[in-house]
């Protein structure tokens, strides 16, 4: 475990130089994190993010980089599609491969490393992440969140956890809860988004939300499962997830003290920009994508461990479509008979069945790549060490020591800084995006406008920022749907042939809530980049499914981004607009 490493020595951490990072106040505290764990909490003097330290920690971000031009960093501001990598990371899987590429739980030495790396490091910091106390709960991995969550219906479905005539409430990443209705029968409900009031006080019927109000009413005794997201990646604002939580299991627990409701949170989109927390929600299931988060291309899913273990009648049970084993082989995967309650059923060997009864492992139907889980803990030695001012070595021949203490006060720093980053970032566009010259040429927020009256960004505001341009000045008598006066592929192509920047057109996977827009592309006298769109479609069907493809323009930033780079794309977008 980390134990043995999260104690900074006070006379290296105080010495920094005038010219060297901020100084950091040490103390240490027992914390909410682990039975009798003890942490040194760091509690920084830093009132905001060094940013030349931020980014010497990416080697993409370097001036040198291969894809910088003439010395100036190319600008990444598709950041809600995948961040950028830690060198540490680039250094922990190169070390894990070097030095300890084996299979674990052998007795030999090497073979002992890997599995302290993999089975402890990696645990221990994920949980971390997760914000959950040390025996509540465990981790699965996965290749990606939507895997992890394909993995977890089918288990349910298997397990008899959802049963013919259940019910299941859903919004984001729904392929996974839909086919797990279709395989048992159940019902699934979709949670839409609700109008929210405008920053501005204009009318924008792309200012929407998920709130309470639009969730409580499809609750009934039959309601099994709801899974949301933390926050959209279209959208960009964090949901109050504990209050939606609470509400909705006092909803349940109005039906009656019998009947279970298990809740699934999504964090993509949210786990970049603010730190998790599943014990203060209360949710059974949450996962991330650590690509999104600065790291390698894995996925982490919590489950809480009381539903790991106590929903059978034996800790060893036969799961239902263990009828297709061989008595002799059920013998010797379990010694109890088959459940009595619905369960999370296993999906890995059948011989393993017993061994990973009570474990999350059971619906990690083999193994991940252990360099990747291993190079995992890069990440959350990084976002400890930012609120410290402390800069990453990566010139250390001994990448296996963090160099700074773990905790989740040292992660509440770090992303305290990075949210006060964010609202930096993001409050010049959404000044642009918002203003009146803008409005007046049909440009409108996808998602909260996010600004509050004294001009500030509101809490909880991710630069994760959606935008399209509709033709104000299209009326038809056949159909309510308001038309595009450009389209989202055209801007975003302008700012591609500007040159060093990336950012995004489309519906990003949030297919059910860009249909629901039902944007008409624009007229053919406006065609796309390739001539989209120019010889007209011949059903309003497919020109609604052209419009969704196209879906909104997506400048998405984290951290590590910088005012200077959106005054550059703000510049483009300025030109293109007319403006």
């Amino acid at each position: 475990m980390l134990r043995g490493r999260e104690r900074a020595e006070p006379s290296k951490a105080n010495t920094s130089k005038s010219n060297g990072p901020p100084k950091v106040a040490i103390r240490t505290c027992e914390t909410a994190v682990g039975p009798s764990a003890s942490f040194t909490v760091l509690t920084s003097t830093m009132s905001h993010l060094d940013i030349a330290n931020v980014r010497s920690s990416f080697p993409a971000l370097s001036s040198k980089s291969k894809l910088s031009t003439n010395g100036v960093p190319y600008v990444f501001a598709d950041n809600a599609g995948g961040s950028q990598v830690l060198g540490s990371v680039v250094l922990k899987i190169s070390d894990y491969l070097v030095n300890s590429n084996v299979q674990f739980g052998a007795d030999y030495s090497v073979s002992q490393i890997a599995t302290k790396r993999v089975f402890e490091e990696a645990q221990e910091t994920v949980r971390l992440m997760f914000g959950f106390d040390e025996g509540a709960g465990e981790v699965v991995w996965s290749s990606s969140t939507t895997l992890s969550f394909e993995n977890l219906a089918r288990s349910m479905a298997l397990g008899g956890k959802i049963k013919a005539g259940d019910e299941v409430i859903v919004t984001a990443n729904v392929g996974p809860w839909k086919k797990l209705a279709a395989r048992v029968g159940a019902t699934v409900k979709m949670w839409s988004h609700s109008p929210i009031p405008t920053s501005t006080g204009k009318p924008n019927p792309f200012s929407i939300a998920l709130t309470v109000d639009g969730l409580l009413p499809l609750i009934t005794p039959k309601t099994r499962l709801i899974a949301f997201t933390a926050c959209s990646n279209i959208l960009g604002s964090a949901v109050p997830v504990a209050d939606i939580v609470k509400a909705a299991r006092k909803k349940m627990a109005e039906f009656g003290p019998e009947l279970t409701l298990e809740v699934v949170v999504d964090c993509v989109a949210y786990a970049p920009h603010m730190r998790m927390d599943v014990k203060a929600w209360d949710v059974d299931y949450c996962a991330f994508s650590w690509y999104k988060v600065y790291g390698p291309h894995i996925s982490s899913m919590y489950i809480r461990k009381s539903i790991l273990g106590s929903s059978t009648s034996g800790s060893s049970a036969v799961p239902p479509y263990a009828a297709s084993i061989t008595p002799k082989q059920q013998s010797s995967a379990a010694a109890s008979d088959a459940p009595s309650k619905s369960q999370l059923s296993p999906l890995v060997h059948h011989f393993l069945y017993s061994k990973y009864a009570d474990s999350a492992l059971k619906l990690q139907p083999g193994s991940p790549g252990y360099e990747i889980v291993y190079a995992t803990t890069a990440v959350v030695e990084y976002l400890c060490r930012l609120s410290s001012g402390l800069k990453e070595d990566e010139t250390a021949e001994d990448v296996s020591e963090p160099g700074v203490p773990l905790s989740i006060p040292a992660l509440d720093s770090s992303f305290s800084l990075i949210q006060a980053h964010d609202k930096a970032l993001a409050l010049p566009l959404l000044q642009f995006l918002t203003s009146d010259a803008a409005y007046d040429v049909g440009v409108r927020v996808v998602g909260d406008e996010g600004l509050l009256p004294d001009g500030s960004v509101k809490e909880g505001r991710a630069p994760t920022i959606s935008f399209v341009v509709i033709d104000t000045t299209y009326t038809s008598i056949s159909t309510t749907n308001l038309r595009k006066k450009l389209w989202s592929k055209s801007l975003v192509h302008a700012v591609d042939q500007a040159g060093g920047i990336g950012i995004r057109y489309g519906h990003f996977y949030a297919y059910d809530l860009g249909k629901s827009f039902g944007l008409l592309p624009p007229t053919p006298n406006n065609p796309g980049p390739n001539g989209e769109g120019q010889d007209g479609f011949e059903t309003e069907e497919e020109a609604l499914e052209a419009s969704l493809e196209d879906g909104a323009v997506r400048v998405s930033l984290v951290h590590y981004n910088t005012v200077e780079e959106v005054e550059r794309i703000l510049g483009i977008l300025r030109k293109e607009l007319g403006l």
